[in-house]
């Protein structure tokens, strides 16, 4: 069915408002004007649940009273703002105010300029609300009046005319946020559905025990016997790739019944083709295909003619895509916004905003930036500051300074994310900022408001980095009781962690033990995080609930300045209490905070794994004397306000091994890439610490980096299961002392990968990117294609690939882009399910794999056979496509490989495909041209992928092949024939006396002759 979007409607539009760009764009023609009119979509709707979204732009400030967005009822005048006239709602993004009928029922969030806010109308019963969305957050709902027809409606006015302009999208282009579950994607009208017509070769009825019994089919089909379903494949080999279909054109006697197929023309409506057991009238018909319909004309005083055509025109639609929004600068405004589906190499990004240097490269989250280069030379994202950053929505990236030249880059939107945002000069080089006071950390804590009944909150008065909240005392049913705490560093008096606005971090935290009657609820949790701007009690951010002992992960994005303020604090709930006999407590140690500048704060990744990070340690002697024994460095209580461990390493040999600890809990394994970090602080000169990764108590340890009193940053590649081991000596045969203030170790391995020259991007694999095309892109269901044929390729051949798209695409054609790389093509089967047929060497299937066998009895015409003499067939391909191509005057003028690009880089970018690989497979004499051809181009990432698929299918050539023409017959139930199955023809001529498997690549069946006219491919003989 045909969806009618809305617009903003010029025919209700408010004095001095002006649309522009198809009723999408709103602005105002006049200095000076206010909220007071609107304009309001030109659909109403009262019924079901509709999403559509919003952003204001331009170059004034956004205050209070300059837009609204809201709903409005068909009589309301379009001189006021939504949510002022009775019954209606507004919400006022400049001031955050939400208007309903007349009056300020809440003041929310703002959304700033360039704010998408979203839109949820919900009126479906019993409750009827609109929500409003900022930045993907509900901010607030609003209750509406049943039994309404209501229209979304808009404002935005200013001190100067054209200085704000509200962008509204109902569903013309994606949008930028999903929508609530179960919600129309935009505010639509669709195309009455056409009632079901039936029709038949001759009067039928449905028996008394079908799924719909007793339905009558009018015998009004004229042609039955001129009626055929053809369908074929061709493959790159024999010249070309695609599908083929075509339908004769079905005849039908009207006395009228039929006129509505010609008033109506229902283009696209679904025609199923039945065919039902003449001999056995009441047994159910089976499908033998489908059809779309195009077109229905008169042919005659009482006949029509209807023209089908490929079920797979469903796909023919341009696919709807996200565009980037009006306010970027000219030249990518309202442009479509690129897609770049698994290994993309080589992209060219679209420059978005030319102030800061911004790029966009997918229209939705990457998981991958592998490379970004200008003219051809790879920038650096771990360079001080980096050369470029990821932007918050992960869709592109920015620049630290302008391009030089033509910027291209590698990126993926497949797989495990391991994008890493801006670095900053940290302790551990760029995989997230320690963020860690300097002076040491934490070791008194003080409350910051007491219980509020029969309740304490206690700390450690002796020190010891760690939080200890207890209550004491029953707590009655009908109280809530809280608390609340935090920390301190001492002497400075200054909390622990600074943060700034809009910037997105990672704590870590352990809780050591806690203890909470398994007879009481929280209404929220024990331990968790807040955000306290300068000089604010109010809080902002957000809680964790966990309770039990373990190390526990917290993720937000601070919306302030201000300072990161630990707190435990708790709600005892009076409805699962009953009273209870305290004290609960929780002790909270070893907190780190890890600052992540740039990404998105649903989806954080890319910090590496937490897995040792030792804060309080007890003062330990070294002694003499080489030692391959350890003990065991733990968390136990430091002295006051040191927050350091102290080694004192006795008197030895210069330069020999004191004594080895181990770090406790840093468990390191095999193959996988560790940074870590150490700070000596206040060390003696002569002191020497190496940390050391050791698998055995007894081996020879391993020696990262020896240093004095400095911070060390190291990457380690663990060659077996091991562990983090503190060795301490000094630099001559004196007495030293080492202090030890910091020390973490972080799993890197994804980003190491991420940031490597050689690393491979994450290819998607077919069967997903089928879905994600047919499904998430296309619209259509599940049940639509047949996943497992995508399924049982990748199990075969576990290829990956990439599809980079700028301009507009259909859905076929972007299904269609990636089955040269797996010699398929696209086709349906006889339930009106997409398909996809494979080429392969039909002698080579199991007898299981057969679905027709073919012989003179059903068969009665000699079969005949031509050769194929595989015009299309190459012994070359490409692999790693170029998505833009670069020209010599494209690149730097630097060959050298490590400052510049080498020549061979050179050839590799200027090229469709980055290698070129050859088959040395043997080819039958009819085929010899075939060494000569130019490349076919693979959408294979990796060369090995190309080399497999060109070898199997130059291995078919070894023998001359054939395309036999058989027509076959068949009683009762037809068989399952569709191009891309395995059929067996044995018949008495040269080549087919024992029997030989074929390939179906095209099937013609007429069903009331009940035969299908096929041409098969295979071997030219079985001889």
């Amino acid at each position: 069915m045909t969806q009618n979007f809305a617009a903003l409607d010029p025919v209700t539009l408010g004095p001095q408002l002006e649309l522009r760009d198809g009723g999408m764009l709103l602005t105002y023609d006049t200095t000076g004007t206010t909220v007071a009119r609107h304009a309001r979509a030109n659909q109403g709707v009262a019924t079901g649940q509709h999403f559509w979204e919003c952003v204001v732009y331009g170059d004034q400030a956004l205050v209070a009273d300059t837009a609204v967005v809201g709903l409005v009822l068909a009589g309301t005048a379009n001189t006021t703002a939504p949510g002022v006239s009775a019954s209606t709602v507004g919400y006022r993004p400049g001031d955050g105010t939400c208007w309903q009928g007349g009056a300020v029922v809440a003041t929310v969030a703002t959304a700033p300029l360039r704010t998408v806010i979203g839109v949820a109308l919900n009126l479906a019963a019993p409750t009827r609300t609109l929500t409003v969305y900022v930045n993907r957050l509900a901010v607030h709902t609003f209750t509406l009046a049943a039994g309404q027809t209501w229209y979304p409606a808009h404002t935005v006015c200013g001190a100067v005319a054209y200085g704000h302009f509200m962008f509204v999208n109902y569903g013309f282009r994606l949008f930028e946020t999903a929508s609530p579950a179960g919600f129309r994607q935009g505010v639509y009208t669709t195309s009455q559905p056409f009632s079901t017509m039936r029709v038949a070769s001759e009067d039928w009825i449905t028996p008394h025990d079908a799924a719909e019994p007793n339905i009558p089919y009018a015998g009004h089909v004229r042609n039955p016997d001129q009626f055929g379903i053809e369908k074929g494949v061709t493959f790159w080999p024999w010249g070309q790739s695609g599908s083929s279909f075509s339908f004769g054109e079905l005849e039908i006697q009207d006395d009228g019944t039929y006129e509505a197929l010609a008033l109506k023309q229902p283009r696209g409506a679904r025609v199923l083709l039945k065919i039902v057991d003449r001999d056995d009238p009441t047994a159910a018909p089976v499908s033998i295909g489908g059809a779309i319909f195009v077109q229905a004309n008169e042919s005659g005083p009482d006949a029509m003619r209807i023209r089908l055509r490929d079920p797979l025109e469903q796909l023919d639609v341009g696919l709807r895509r996200r565009y980037y929004l009006p306010y970027v600068i000219d030249g990518s405004a309202n442009r479509l916004m690129p897609i770049s589906l698994g290994a993309c190499r080589n992209i060219e990004p679209i420059l978005i905003d030319a102030p800061r240097r911004t790029y966009g490269m997918h229209d939705g989250p990457l998981t991958q930036i592998v490379a970004i280069r200008d003219k051809g030379d790879k920038l650096d994202p771990l360079a001080a500051p980096p050369d470029w950053s990821v932007t918050s929505d992960r869709r592109g990236v920015e620049l630290q300074t302008e391009a030089q030249g033509k910027v291209s880059a590698d990126v993926s939107s497949s797989g495990a994310a391991t994008i890493v945002g801006a670095p900053n000069i940290d302790a551990v080089a760029g995989f997230g900022t320690m963020a860690t006071n300097v002076s040491g950390m934490p070791d008194q804590w003080f409350t910051i408001a007491a219980g509020m009944f029969h309740a304490t909150a206690s700390h450690v008065a002796t020190g010891g980095g760690r939080l200890s909240v207890q209550t004491t005392g029953i707590i009655p049913a009908s109280i809530l009781v809280s608390w609340d705490v935090r920390f301190r560093n001492v002497p400075s008096q200054r909390l622990w962690v600074p943060i700034r606005k809009g910037c997105y971090y990672r704590m870590t935290y352990r809780i050591s033990s806690s203890y909470w009657p398994t007879t009481v609820g929280f209404g929220q949790c024990a331990a968790g995080w807040r955000i306290r701007g300068a000089g604010e009690s109010g809080d902002a951010g957000g809680t964790t609930t966990h309770l039990i002992a373990g190390e526990y992960t917290i993720d937000f994005r601070a919306s302030c300045d201000g300072t990161l303020a630990w707190y435990g604090y708790g709600n005892i709930d009076p409805a699962n209490n009953g009273g209870s006999t305290g004290p609960w407590f929780v002790e909270i140690d070893d907190v780190v905070c890890l600052l992540k500048s740039a990404d998105t704060p649903d989806r954080l990744s890319g910090f590496g794994h937490f897995i040792a990070a030792l804060t309080n340690w007890t003062p330990l002697t070294i002694s003499a004397g080489c030692s391959v024994a350890y003990g065991t460095v733990t968390s136990s209580d430091y002295p006051a306000g040191l927050g350091v461990m102290v080694m004192t390493i006795a008197a030895g040999a210069a330069k020999v091994a004191q004594d080895s600890y181990q770090v406790a809990g840093s468990a390191m394994l095999a193959g996988r890439s560790y940074r870590v970090a150490l700070r000596l602080d206040g060390s003696t000169s002569n002191a020497r610490v190496n940390i050391v990764a050791r698998n055995t108590a007894t081996s020879a340890m391993t020696t990262l980096t020896t240093l004095s009193a400095s911070t060390l940053e190291a990457t380690v590649v663990v060659g077996a299961d091991s562990w983090l081991v503190l060795e301490g000596f000094t630099a001559d045969a004196a007495v030293g002392t080492a202090k030890v203030s910091l020390v973490r170790c972080f799993d890197v391995t994804d980003q190491l990968a991420e940031s490597s020259t050689t690393a491979p991007l994450s290819g998607i694999s077919l069967a997903e990117y089928c879905r994600h095309v047919i499904e998430d892109r296309a619209g259509l269901s599940a049940g639509s294609w047949v996943a497992s044929d995508a399924a049982a390729i990748d199990t075969a051949t576990g290829y990956v690939f990439g599809v980079h798209v700028r301009e507009t695409i259909t859905g076929r054609g972007l299904l269609s882009a990636p089955l040269d790389t797996y010699t398929a093509a696209l086709t349906t089967d006889n339930l009106d399910r997409i398909r996809i047929a494979r080429l392969i060497a039909p002698e080579a299937e199991p007898d299981g794999a057969i679905v027709w066998e073919i012989n003179q009895l059903n068969a009665p015409e000699r079969p005949e056979v031509t050769l194929d003499e595989a015009p299309g067939l190459t012994c070359r391909a490409g692999a790693r496509r170029n998505w833009t191509l670069h020209t010599d005057s494209d690149f730097v003028t630097d060959f050298d490989p490590i400052t510049g690009i080498d020549a061979a880089s050179r050839t590799r970018f200027k090229r469709v495909s980055q290698f070129i690989v050859s088959s040395a497979k043997p080819l039958a004499d009819l085929y010899a041209a075939a060494r000569n051809r130019d490349p076919i181009d693979f959408l294979s990432d990796l060369q090995i992928h190309a080399q497999t698929e060109l070898d199997r299918v130059v291995s078919m050539y070894s023998k001359p092949r054939g395309f036999w023409r058989v027509v076959a017959y068949y009683d009762g139930t037809p068989p399952l024939v569709r191009p891309g199955v395995v059929v067996r023809v044995t018949w008495p001529r040269p080549g087919l006396e024992t029997g030989l498997k074929l390939l179906v690549s095209r099937a013609r069946h007429v069903a009331t002759a009940q035969m299908v006219d096929m041409t098969l491919w295979g071997l030219r003989s079985n001889r």
